[in-house]
């Protein structure tokens, strides 16, 4: 059997970045772009973003040399490049983000940029799925939208709210990974991923 490709979404599924985040948040929901760019987006505070339980499966899957991908709607720069060196995921296989976005689609880039999650997640699916051809996809969202058009694109789909949600349940109980064997498999069949 082909091995899958794995597609992981950053904050809000191995990253939490809620905090420095909810200050640049509108009344009705809605990110203040100009105010998160000037505020959110320092070294340091990029530095203080958190790691979620999934990380832990991502950071596996690359270990035991499974061809793992980022496709995050953010727009990069190098203090976010340096977390994820920092953090130990420098050896993901592709990183999907706006800032590089011309080098793949180069007159479409300013479209595709302004297009919501699920669409904007979709033009990348798209690319990957042609560069790793007869490869199954296995995407890591927060977001339902994303993980709705994933699925239509007919791949496998983890939700990582419910993932993440479960994880802290189970090993908040001190039962971490291989600790306990049954509980962790009865983990991996509510996920989905046994």
């Amino acid at each position: 059997m082909t091995k899958p490709f794995h597609v992981f979404d950053l904050d809000g599924t191995v990253i939490d970045s809620f905090k420095r985040i909810a200050p640049c948040l509108k009344d009705n929901g809605d990110l203040d772009l100009a105010k998160y760019r000037a505020e959110a987006c320092t070294h340091d505070k990029i530095q203080t973003d958190t790691l979620l339980p999934l990380y832990q499966q991502m950071r596996q899957l690359i270990n035991t040399g499974s061809d793992v991908a980022i496709c995050t709607a953010r727009l990069m720069n190098k203090s976010d490049y340096f977390f994820l060196r920092k953090i130990g995921l420098k050896r993901v296989r592709f990183i999907a983000s706006r800032d590089r976005l011309a080098r793949y689609f180069g007159q479409q880039a300013p479209t595709i940029c302004r297009l919501g999650d699920a669409e904007y997640k979709k033009q990348w699916l798209d690319l990957l799925q042609g560069l790793f051809r007869d490869r199954p996809f296995v995407v890591y969202d927060d977001h339902g939208g994303v993980l709705d058009m994933a699925a239509r694109l007919g791949c496998r789909t983890v939700d990582a709210k419910q993932y993440n949600a479960l994880a802290r349940k189970y090993f908040s109980f001190g039962y971490g990974m291989g600790r306990d064997p049954l509980l962790y498999s009865d983990f991996l069949d509510a996920i989905g991923q046994a």
